[in-house]
């Protein structure tokens, strides 16, 4: 009896001991990887058995290079202890990154791996598309497309434009306009309205998210233009009331300006003499020979440069026109619907004999066209305004630097907003058919038509 109680003793304790040596690692399982960025992601792990001994510790682990485990990881999160399922936010890492990852789970015996996976981190690089359509007279309908944010939440995302810009692509630091629709992953679509009538506009998307700052390529379009010779009319700081007619998408002053202040209130001085008009450096205005009965109610008032880069010349809302508005925009316009060129031999197809008034001196025209009162151009053998638009350009002559008075009823001059060490003008001729850009001096007195976008 003593010899089988022995014999079952040690038979247990041997069965005990087993037992005790053959605890496994538990049975672990890996979940996929998913929500990467450029430096996370979120995966996690599944105990279905803790082998037999409690589990101590569960997590994750990852490395750049294969076959990750307990002593060569290069990243580890752990979460707590015991069986079932658990989620890690994987955190650290690096953009455009490959990676090794597994969970793992510990008990007394050791430790168990799940099925090793793995993934690469986002290279922040974001993808997005632009798209437009229903071009109308102030407005574009643009597509924002997002392909892909390169794994890392977009923060700003818009569309920015260039108007009337030759060869400019717009930035975040650089454009005439823009629209933000704030932070956001996905694609969408809008009306971009208030853009300029027959007004050439590039467009870009952006998005911004943490690395950098993403455009699309530049798309260019053209808004159509409203009906040429619309008439309208504005009024001056002054009162002074000016017929206006719309012509290639602008909306134009039919008659020059004759304000005696700044759109402000400010009074611009009045500068009669030779030697007070003598190569000003500072804002200045006069009538012609100092005469409005005479002239300045008909030819308007003569400015100098300085008076007009002060950008209060013009009533609110209005500009001098820019050196491309009158040379490219205007000019090519006119060519592009009319056939209307700045060179031809036919001079009733010449820019300039367009735009001008048809009061001549012995104008062909004949009726009120034919005069000799003012306001009216002088002469000319072969060239005769038609005013076919209404622009009724008139030639008003200038003032030199040295106060002289020159070339009433002979040219037209009038100031565009461009100037470098001179200024430029646009000018037209009684014996010239043509538009011409001349430089002058600041101190010059010309004409002024003021222009403005149309908008609506």
């Amino acid at each position: 009896m003593t010899r089988l109680y022995f014999i079952l003793t040690v038979s247990f304790l041997l069965i005990l001991s087993c037992n005790k040596e053959d605890k496994l690692p538990s049975l672990v399982y890996t979940l996929p990887v998913t929500d990467i960025t450029i430096s996370e992601a979120t995966s996690g792990g599944y105990i279905d058995e803790n082998g037999g001994s409690t589990i101590i510790s569960r997590g994750m682990i990852w490395s750049t290079s294969a076959k990750v485990n307990m002593s060569n990881y290069e990243g580890i999160a752990e979460e707590g202890s015991g069986i079932g399922e658990f989620t890690s936010l994987i955190s650290g890492l690096e953009p455009d990154t490959h990676y090794y990852i597994r969970a793992f789970a510990s008990n007394d015996a050791g430790t168990g791996y799940g099925p090793e996976l793995t993934f690469t981190t986002g290279d922040g690089n974001i993808e997005i598309s632009l798209a437009t359509e229903n071009i109308s007279f102030f407005s574009v309908t643009a597509h924002y497309t997002v392909h892909s944010n390169g794994g890392d939440n977009i923060a700003e995302r818009g569309f920015i434009w260039n108007s009337g810009a030759y060869d400019l692509h717009p930035t975040i630091e650089s454009h005439t306009g823009s629209i933000s629709r704030g932070a956001g992953n996905s694609s969408f679509s809008i009306e971009l309205s208030g853009l300029g009538s027959y007004k050439k506009h590039l467009l870009r998307a952006y998005a911004i998210n943490s690395t950098d700052t993403f455009y699309t390529k530049t798309v260019s379009f053209t808004t159509l233009a409203v009906e040429d010779g619309t008439p309208g009319e504005v009024i001056d700081i002054d009162g002074n009331v000016y017929p206006t007619i719309t012509l290639g998408g602008l909306e134009w002053m039919a008659e020059n300006l004759r304000t005696e202040k700044f759109n402000d209130g400010t009074p611009i001085p009045h500068v009669t003499t030779n030697q007070g008009w003598y190569y000003l450096d500072s804002p200045a205005w006069c009538w012609y020979e100092n005469d409005e009965t005479q002239y300045g109610q008909f030819y308007g008032a003569l400015y100098n440069m300085h008076a007009v880069l002060t950008d209060k010349l013009c009533p609110v809302g209005w500009r001098a026109p820019g050196f491309e508005e009158m040379f490219h925009h205007l000019s090519d316009y006119l060519h592009a619907e009319y056939n209307i060129f700045n060179f031809a031999s036919e001079t009733e197809k010449l820019t300039g004999n367009v735009l001008k008034s048809c009061r001549q001196e012995n104008s062909p025209l004949g009726g009120v066209c034919e005069t000799s009162d003012h306001p009216r151009w002088n002469t000319a053998q072969s060239h005769f305004g038609t005013d076919f638009f209404g622009f009724s350009a008139l030639p008003g002559g200038y003032r030199s630097g040295n106060g002289n008075f020159l070339n009433l009823g002979e040219r037209g001059r009038w100031w565009t907003n461009e100037s470098y060490s001179l200024g430029k003008d646009f000018s037209v001729r009684a014996s010239s058919g043509q538009l011409d850009i001349t430089n002058q001096d600041k101190s010059n007195g010309l004409s002024v038509r003021c222009v403005r976008d149309v908008t609506e």
